[in-house]
């Protein structure tokens, strides 16, 4: 159901409205059921309004009294329904619309998607996917400049996030917290979102079948990430008076929370791995790892899901290796089994490793394929004892090219 122009609309599985033939979608007016447009030719189950255009989706394939083809998601001009671009390759279950753009999210076949749900996004020209999920997407709602999604799965674009979902344009991240179940139905009213469907536990709150989540506090303002020794600073400043609040500083794998003191009007809290200040896995070496900050009131918490806490600002990490990239020294040799290599850069390089025998043949190809930012080990194992044509003691020639910078290392092999 939904209000279309102040009249309300039905969608669904039926061929008559009330009196009147009506092909899976029917409006209310003057008392009584009226086709609207030429309907669709198969179920419907989601119904969208926005900007005064009105949006289906659901199993059809043809749209209107023309019967164009509309593959699962379809658009009333205010005459007929009309197809919407080349349409969905997927049974959508659920529409929204996100900074302007249609969103349809449902199942995704293996043929055309990696995994089993997945989100699409049409700019006005194209459909393309921008989440996929290992169980089918359910819901959509966009709630305080994000789009939401609710399901059954386990894992969102690679990362661990079960039921419930955020996008904020560039990545997916938690909505504070799991559900122990499935996500079937999302509602926004003002600051609350209610999240409906399968379930019996939110976090640590038991939730039967339906819950609410609201978001107070703040936006951080200038949210930055500056490389330190051992780890990384965080530094911020806030638009309002936060003294007694807390601020949680998030990683992948954790959340430290700590009061802002009195006075404080620009946070500044150091995170490292030297056993100082407060912890996060942040070795200096580590190139794209993500950070988020949330201002917490003193009422808030930062654990528990699906309650009230602030809006999260998310930073990379800047690059940490003073030279743009760099190749260290193979250590040991001499050597029997291996010898290891270093090459660090903070782009992404093409590195080529090779190893040659003092009169310049060509014994072994270790690396010649583009690497990402970081730092990365590469390996010589010399081989079995056993093989045909073992490589004996003596001196070999290692070279290492890293973009254009590129390096001859002699090593020593002792059997």
């Amino acid at each position: 159901l939904t209000f279309y122009e102040g009249d309300l609309v039905a969608a669904g599985r039926f061929a008559t409205a009330g009196r009147a033939a009506a092909s899976r979608v029917a409006v209310r007016r003057d008392g009584r059921w009226h086709p609207l447009g030429g309907g669709l030719d198969g179920d419907v189950t989601s119904l969208c309004v926005d900007d005064g255009t009105l949006y289906a989706a659901g199993s059809f394939e043809r749209a209107g009294a023309d019967a164009d083809s509309a593959r699962h998601v379809a658009r009333f001009d205010g005459i007929d329904w009309k197809p919407i671009g080349e349409g969905v390759p997927f049974l959508v279950r659920a529409l929204a619309v996100y900074q302007g753009d249609l969103i349809a999210g449902g199942p995704s076949p293996a043929r055309v998607f990696p995994q089993e749900g997945s989100v699409v996004r049409f700019d006005g020209e194209r459909w393309t996917e921008i989440g996929s999920f290992d169980r089918p997407v359910d819901a959509l709602a966009v709630y305080k400049g994000r789009l939401v999604a609710g399901g059954a799965f386990s894992t969102a674009a690679g990362a661990e996030i079960r039921g419930i979902a955020a996008w904020n344009g560039a990545e997916w991240t938690s909505l504070g917290g799991e559900v122990d179940g499935r996500v079937e139905a999302l509602a926004v009213r003002g600051n609350e979102l209610w999240i409906g469907g399968e379930f019996t536990e939110a976090g640590d709150t038991g939730a039967w079948g339906i819950t609410r989540y609201t978001e107070t506090g703040v936006w951080l303002d200038d949210l930055r990430a500056e490389p330190c020794p051992g780890g990384v600073v965080l530094r911020w400043s806030a638009p309002v008076e936060t003294a007694g609040w807390k601020v949680a500083i998030r990683s992948s794998t954790t959340t430290i929370p700590r009061t802002i003191a009195d006075g404080e009007p620009v946070g500044s809290l150091r995170v490292g791995t030297d056993g100082t200040g407060f912890y996060l896995h942040a070795p200096p070496d580590s190139s794209e790892r993500f950070y988020a900050a949330f201002l917490i009131p003193p009422e808030g918490t930062p654990t528990g899901p699906l309650v009230a806490k602030a809006a999260a600002a998310t930073v990379p990490v800047p690059p940490v290796f003073e030279a743009d990239r760099s190749i260290l020294p193979p250590r040991p040799t001499p050597f029997d089994e291996k010898t290891t290599l270093v090459v660090r850069f903070n782009s992404t390089q093409r590195v080529r490793a090779t190893v040659h025998d003092l009169a310049g043949r060509r014994i072994a190809v270790l690396a010649d394929r583009p690497f990402p930012p970081g730092r990365h080990e590469i390996v010589w194992r010399p081989g079995r004892e056993d093989r045909e044509d073992p490589i004996a003691s003596g001196v070999y020639l290692l070279r290492v090219a890293v973009g254009d910078l590129q390096e001859t290392y002699p090593i020593v092999r002792l059997r």
